[in-house]
């Protein structure tokens, strides 16, 4: 208790407890007293509790899973996911199904994978999860592979391997992400497994294919019907009859009793034949016959004519001329 001078001169008292006091069946927390006359400026708040006048004091409110009653003991508000039925002045509970979090009767928060919609939880139209105020998707069902197109959300590529809200990032082997979908690498490029949108990475063994130097997918040599034979460096090759030696797809070497001639392998009998009658039309190039010069009958050398034709003369450098030159 304090005693104050007020500035007219008249004396006042303030009273104020640690807690409260009754005044005028009140609980008033501090108040004023002056000329005979008390005036509480404060009283005590029963939070989450109510007044008893009876009992001058706070009690709690004899309603289950009420929040604030009044001092008639009149509920006034529910727990959360309770509503309150003021006409026999009790709070039930009341259910929203996926509903999480609710007040009186209306959702606030829905379980994942519903949208709150005016109050109720509802499962997300083309499987959008959050639209903004244009009714455009925001957020697709991340339970599903879907791409966001904007208004829908679209079910991405079965032979997709992961994706984001707007975009395929990955396909599964076998495929290569092109235009938001997967394509398949084998009818991008023959023969292969794995690839990009530039070139084949890896072949189909399965199939016997292999890598080649330029990047492309080949059958490998060696599965071919028509190769029978390899060369020095294990490539599998078409038949090249009577050599025994084959390096970078040419004959370095024949078998016996035949000789080697512009990476093919003749008999030596049916060579020698050929070298022998040279003279006929043509001439001896080591150890192949060539054909002879143009208006020459016979030759020994590519730019020597031994004989010439009725109709050409032969000038002293060995070359046949027509006569009319």
């Amino acid at each position: 208790m304090k005693v104050m001078l007020s500035c007219s001169g008249r004396y006042y008292v303030i009273v104020q407890s640690q807690k409260y006091f009754i005044y005028n069946n009140k609980q008033c927390t501090y108040g004023v007293y002056t000329k005979n006359s008390f005036t509480c400026l404060n009283y005590y708040s029963c939070t989450n509790l109510y007044y008893s006048t009876t009992l001058s004091k706070c009690i709690e409110c004899p309603i289950e899973k009420r929040v604030f009653c009044l001092r008639t003991g009149k509920c006034i508000k529910c727990e959360t996911n309770y509503l309150l039925d003021s006409k026999n002045n009790t709070c039930t509970l009341f259910h929203i199904d996926n509903c999480l979090i609710s007040q009186n009767g209306i959702c606030l928060k829905c379980e994942e994978g519903k949208l709150l919609e005016n109050g109720l939880c509802v499962s997300p139209k083309n499987n959008c999860q959050q639209f903004d105020i244009d009714a455009n998707c925001l957020l697709c069902d991340t339970t599903w592979k879907l791409i966001n197109e904007g208004i829908l959300c679209e079910t991405v590529d079965i032979k997709n391997n992961s994706n984001s809200q707007r975009n395929i990032t990955s396909c599964v082997d076998g495929y290569f992400v092109k235009d938001n979908k997967c394509v398949s690498c084998q009818d991008k490029y023959n023969g292969s497994y794995l690839c990009d949108s530039i070139q084949p990475l890896q072949c189909n063994t399965t199939l016997n294919y292999v890598l080649e130097e330029n990047k492309n997918c080949e059958k490998s040599s060696c599965f071919l019907m028509e190769n029978t034979q390899k060369d020095q460096n294990g490539k599998c090759l078409s038949n090249q009859p009577n050599c025994r030696i084959i390096v970078n797809n040419k004959c370095v070497t024949c078998d016996e009793n035949y000789i080697l001639s512009n990476s093919k392998c003749l008999s030596s009998v049916d060579n020698y034949y050929e070298i022998d009658n040279s003279t006929y039309g043509y001439y001896r190039n080591g150890l192949d016959c060539q054909n002879r010069l143009i208006n020459c009958f016979t030759c020994n050398t590519a730019n020597s004519c031994l004989t010439y034709y009725s109709t050409n003369y032969m000038t002293g450098d060995g070359l046949c001329k027509p006569q009319n030159e």
